[in-house]
C-alpha cells in the first residue's frame, strides 16, 4: 500500500494575499507525516502532494555498491586460481601454455603483493573519501585497477617483479573502494537500515570471490591467447563498465541525483540531517585515545584473523589431516561462502526488524552480532581440535563457523558509520589497515607453528591461538564498544547531538524550518509537537 505525503514549497514571488493551505507536521504512530490545513490567513505556500517510490533509489545505490565490491573482490582473487596454471610446467598437457618458471618464494612475494598496498594506504585514502566526491575517487580507482588488471598478462612476462608492482598498484587502487561505500552509504542511508547495503557490499565481495574462481579455471583451460591471460582480460574489462555505470548513475548525495523523488530526498534529510557537509579538522588525539575506536579495531584484526585461517589454511588442514582430494575441498568451500553469504544477507533485515520494534538498543545489537561472529568460530575451532577426526562433524562445525562469521556484518562493519557519521571513510580506513594486515599476519603465524611438520599437533595450536585471540578481541568488543556517535566523529558545530537525541531533533526541525524559511506562528506551534 502506498503511502503519500504534503510537503511546502516556497513561493517568495507570490501574492501572499491569496488564501494558501498552510503546511503543518503531526506525528502519527511515532512518525512524522506532512499534512495540510486551510486557512483564511495569508502564507506563501503551495502544496505539492508527494508519493512514496515504489524502489527508492538508495536501494539502486545499495546494489551499484554490491556489484562494485563483487568486481573488486574478483580482480584480487582471480592470480590465486590463475597462477596454477601459469607455472604448469607438466609436458604431458597437449595443449600449448604460457607458462613460467617461479619458485615457491616467488610465487609467495606474488600473491602477497596485494595486500601490501591494500593495507598500507587504507588510511590515507580513507581520508581521501572523506574529504572528496566519492564518485569520482570510485570511478577513478575502478579505471586504474581494470588498467593494470589488463596489464598483467603483459607484465608477467618481465618477471615476478614486475607481476607483483602492477599487483600492488591494484591493491592501491581497492584501498579506498570499501571506506568510499562507508561514506556513500552514510548520505544514502538512515541509521536504522545503514547494516542492508553494508550487508550487500560483503555479500557481494564475497559472491565476487566465488563467481571469478571457477570462472578462471575455465578461461585457463582454453587455448586461445594461452588460456589463463584471458581470465585478466574478463575481469579487467568489467572493472571499466562499473565506473561507466557510476558515472551516469550515481551521485555522492540524495539531493544532487535527478532521479530521486521528492518524498525519499524529504526522508533521507530528514533522516542524515547530523551528517556534515562541512570540512573539518579532525581531533587525531582524540581518535587515537577511543577506547571505542581500539575496540572496533581489534574486533576487525579477529575477525579478519579467523577468517583468514578458516577461508585459506583450512582447505590444507583438510588435505594433510583427513585426505580430502582437491575436488571434494573444492565443493566444501563453495557450501562455506554460501553459509557466509547467506547470513550476510540475513542479518541486515533482522537488525534493521529489531531496531525499529525498539526490542534492542542499536548498541546492543551491534555487539551481540560480532560476538556470535567472534565466539561461535573460536568454539568450533577448539572443538576441531579437540575432538577426534571425523570428516562429517568437521564439515559441520566449518559450515557453522563460516556463517558465524557473517554476524560481522551487523556489528564491526556498520558500527564505523554510526560512531563517526563525519569521518566514517577515515575511521574505516584505520579499522581496517589492521584487518587487512591479518592477510599476510595468519599465514605467517601457521608457517612458524608448522615449520617442524604437518602434525595435528601442530594445528591443534593455530586452532587454540586463532580461539584464544577472537575471544579476546569479542570480549574487549562487548565492554567497549557502542554506536553511539562520538564527538570526535561529527562537525565541531554538533557536539551535543552525540550525547542527546532529542537534541538532534529539535536541530533537524531547526534546519528544515530555516530551509524553508517557514516562521509563522501557525506552522511552528504545530512542529513544536513533534
Amino acid at each position: 500500500m502506498k503511502t503519500s505525503a504534503v510537503l511546502p514549497v516556497v513561493s517568495e514571488t507570490e501574492n501572499h494575499s491569496d488564501h494558501q493551505n498552510v503546511p503543518v507536521i503531526s506525528v502519527i504512530g511515532g512518525r512524522s507525516v506532512f499534512g495540510s490545513i486551510n486557512s483564511q490567513q495569508q502564507f506563501p505556500f503551495k502544496m505539492q502532494a508527494i508519493k512514496k517510490p515504489v524502489f527508492p533509489v538508495r536501494y539502486y545505490i545499495a546494489v551499484i555498491a554490491c556489484l562494485s565490491s563483487a568486481v573488486m573482490y574478483a580482480a584480487r582473487a582471480n592470480l590465486s586460481v590463475a597462477i596454477i596454471s601459469m607455472i604448469d610446467l607438466d609436458p604431458s598437457e597437449d595443449v600449448k601454455k604460457i607458462s613460467f618458471e617461479w619458485n615457491q618464494e616467488a610465487q609467495g612475494i606474488i600473491l602477497g603483493s596485494y595486500y601490501y598496498g591494500f593495507a598500507g594506504f587504507q588510511i590515507i585514502l580513507g581520508y581521501l573519501a572523506d574529504r572528496y566526491n566519492v564518485v569520482t575517487l570510485n570511478i577513478i580507482t575502478h579505471l586504474i585497477a581494470a588498467i593494470m588488471t589488463l596489464l598483467t598478462p603483459l607484465a608477467s612476462f618481465y618477471g615476478p617483479i614486475a607481476i607483483s608492482v602492477v599487483r600492488v598498484i591494484i591493491g592501491i587502487a581497492h584501498a579506498p573502494m570499501l571506506s568510499s561505500l562507508y561514506v556513500l552509504f552514510s548520505k544514502w542511508f538512515s541509521p536504522d537500515e545503514i547494516s542492508v547495503p553494508i550487508c550487500l557490499m560483503i555479500v557481494g565481495s564475497n559472491l565476487g570471490t566465488a563467481a571469478i574462481m571457477p570462472i578462471t579455471a575455465w578461461f585457463c583451460k582454453q587455448t586461445l591467447l594461452g588460456g589463463w591471460p584471458l581470465a585478466f582480460y574478463f575481469t579487467g574489462i568489467i572493472n571499466l563498465i562499473i565506473p561507466i555505470v557510476w558515472y551516469f548513475t550515481v551521485t555522492p548525495t540524495p539531493c544532487t541525483h535527478k532521479y530521486i523523488s521528492e518524498y525519499e530526498k524529504r526522508h533521507l534529510e530528514h533522516a542524515n540531517a547530523h551528517v556534515g557537509q562541512i570540512k573539518f579538522k579532525i581531533d587525531w588525539k582524540a581518535v587515537i585515545t577511543s577506547p571505542v575506536l581500539w575496540s572496533i579495531t581489534l574486533a576487525k584484526a579477529g575477525t579478519g584473523f579467523g577468517y583468514m585461517i578458516v577461508n585459506t589454511k583450512i582447505p590444507a588442514y583438510l588435505e594433510s589431516q583427513l585426505g580430502m582430494d582437491l575436488h571434494e575441498n573444492g565443493s566444501l568451500n563453495g557450501i562455506l561462502y554460501i553459509a557466509l553469504c547467506t547470513s550476510q544477507l540475513s542479518i541486515g533485515p533482522i537488525t534493521k526488524y529489531l531496531m525499529k520494534k525498539k526490542y534492542l538498543s542499536r548498541s546492543m545489537i551491534r555487539k551481540i552480532c560480532e560476538s556470535i561472529a567472534l565466539l561461535v568460530p573460536s568454539v568450533t575451532l577448539v572443538a576441531i581440535a579437540h575432538f577426534p577426526l571425523d570428516p562429517s562433524f568437521i564439515k559441520l562445525l566449518l559450515v557453522a563457523s563460516m556463517f558465524a562469521f557473517g554476524g560481522n556484518a551487523g556489528g564491526d562493519m556498520p558500527i564505523v558509520s554510526e560512531i563517526a557519521p563525519d569521518i566514517s571513510g577515515t575511521i574505516f580506513g584505520i579499522t581496517n589497515t589492521i584487518g587487512s594486515a591479518t592477510g599476510f599476519i595468519a599465514p605467517m603465524i601457521v608457517g612458524i607453528i608448522l615449520n617442524d611438520g604437518d602434525t595435528r599437533e601442530g594445528w591443534s595450536t593455530v586452532f587454540y591461538i586463532t580461539a584464544a585471540f577472537m575471544s579476546f578481541t569479542a570480549f574487549v568488543f562487548m565492554f567497549l564498544s557502542t554506536s553511539e556517535p562520538q564527538s570526535w566523529g561529527m562537525l565541531p558545530s554538533q557536539p551535543e547531538v552525540a550525547q542527546d537525541p532529542e537534541v538532534f531533533k529539535e536541530e533537524s526541525k531547526a534546519a528544515y524550518l530555516k530551509k524553508r524559511r517557514i516562521s509563522h506562528p501557525i506552522f511552528s506551534a504545530q512542529i513544536s509537537s513533534l
